[in-house]
């Protein structure tokens, strides 16, 4: 009779998080056989990751008594969090003075977070990952959330994007808080700029609103669709300029020139200044010494002129103007319809040419295509020429009733126009009056 064999199993030990399993085997003990640790592992419920390799280095004997790793699972793969991809440049957390935004343009996209892949333990059993958190943005003032994807936020009208505290927002009005100086570049927003101090010189400014400056305007260039306000002084060396849609008004100009599609305001004084409103221009208390006004309505002044010859002129008045776009309108006229004869003479040389044996080579074809087209488009221009002539030749028939109203003194050598007719001051004036009657100037008090 054998003698019964002793077998001595091996211990099985499966980490606490399922990912990986070890075999231990006493050291006063024979090394147990490959068939005997499959057992033991399988007995524990190690199935998933065992390593056939490990079981036969374990069974040879070799580093026998040590925990040898024998399975590993597959951890799982947690998540990525959800995030926002910005539709804008520079992004949050970079510095900008401003970031534009037009009504229904896209400001964000928040893309959720990831489920992750899930795991496998050594005893078969799925690991759930770890889900990505969301990226969290809530809508402000002037956005919202797209109707036909969630996901994305909308600006509801133009202006400065701001982000802060998980809110975006959109605010129409641009605050600088203090001035602006070289180092800003050039601006261009989109909606309306407030400036608490200084423009300085060599500084761009563009906005699609208005423009308030708390402070002074050095020769800084701007153009703004709406109203300028100009808390104190517009001055500089003549290299500044503002061009507002709508209407201008500053404390005191120096050497620089305003245009305004609507009035000119001049608080106190315009010295060697070029103005030029499509309204009117008020300034009934200040003192005009050199320089130029120019208004479609009505000026009124407080002073033109000084004792010491700072001459100033001013026209008022659209009558030259029109005389000198019918001028300008006329010789386009001319020249289009002279176009329009030669294009036509042109296309009927081709199109003998084209009848010909060997017909038009490539590039003469092309000329003629050119010039067909070209022949479609010029009566409409000529057209709208005719048009515009024809318009300005009505309004110069209107009556414009414009005057300059001087509250104080018009000094000599003072130019007043009104409606293209002429006069210098040969004496000086107080209190008066211009009206162009029937081709000539009438001055009268200022009642």
């Amino acid at each position: 009779m054998e003698p019964a064999t002793t077998v001595y199993a091996p211990r099985i030990l499966v980490a606490a998080d399922g990912l990986s399993a070890a075999v231990a085997v006493d050291e006063s003990v024979p090394a147990p056989a490959a068939d005997e640790i499959m057992r033991a592992l399988e007995e524990a419920g190690v199935t998933f990751g065992v390593s056939e390799e490990a079981v036969r280095h374990i069974a040879s004997g070799t580093g026998h008594g040590e925990t040898r790793g024998v399975a590993a699972g597959t951890p799982p793969v947690a998540g990525a969090d959800g995030r926002i991809e910005w539709c804008f440049a520079p992004g949050p957390g970079s510095k900008a003075l401003y970031r534009n935004a037009a009504a229904g343009a896209r400001l964000a996209v928040v893309h959720p977070p990831e489920a992750g892949t899930p795991g496998m333990s050594v005893l078969g059993r799925p690991i759930a990952p770890v889900p990505g958190k969301p990226a969290a943005l809530r809508a402000g003032t002037n956005t919202a959330i797209d109707a036909g994807d969630p996901r994305v936020f909308l600006a509801t009208r133009a202006g400065n994007i701001v982000v802060a505290d998980g809110r975006i927002s959109v605010e129409p009005v641009l605050t600088i808080r203090g001035g602006i100086d070289y180092t800003a570049g050039k601006i261009d927003f989109v909606g309306s700029i407030v400036v608490q101090g200084d423009i300085a010189g060599e500084v761009t400014v563009r906005a699609g609103g208005a423009l308030t400056v708390h402070g002074n305007v050095d020769d800084a260039d701007i153009d703004v669709r709406g109203d300028v306000v100009v808390d104190k002084g517009f001055v500089g060396r003549g290299k500044g300029r503002i061009v507002a849609g709508g209407s201008v008004s500053v404390l005191h100009l120096l050497n620089q020139s305003i245009t305004a599609g609507g009035d000119v305001r001049i608080a106190r004084e315009s010295v060697n200044g070029t103005v030029s409103a499509g309204g009117r221009v008020e300034a009934p208390a200040a003192v005009i010494a050199g320089g130029t006004i120019h208004a479609d309505g009505d000026v009124v002044l407080g002073t033109i002129g000084s004792s010491d010859g700072a001459a100033a002129k001013v026209r008022v008045g659209r009558r030259a103007r029109i005389l000198e776009r019918i001028t300008a309108s006329e010789k386009e006229l001319k020249q289009a319809e002279a176009r329009m004869a030669e294009v036509r003479d042109a296309v009927y040389r081709l199109v003998r040419m084209q009848l010909d044996p060997g017909g038009l080579d490539e590039a003469k074809r092309l000329m003629l295509e050119r010039l067909q087209e070209a022949q479609k488009q010029l009566p409409q221009h000529v057209a709208a020429l005719r048009a515009e002539e024809q318009s300005l030749k009505e309004e110069l028939k209107n009556n414009h009733a414009v005057t300059i109203t001087v509250r104080g003194t018009i000094y000599e050598h003072t130019v007043v126009e009104v409606n293209g007719c002429r006069k210098m001051m040969d004496a000086a004036l107080e209190g008066v009056i211009f009206r162009e009657r029937a081709g000539a100037i009438e001055a009268g008090a200022d009642s």
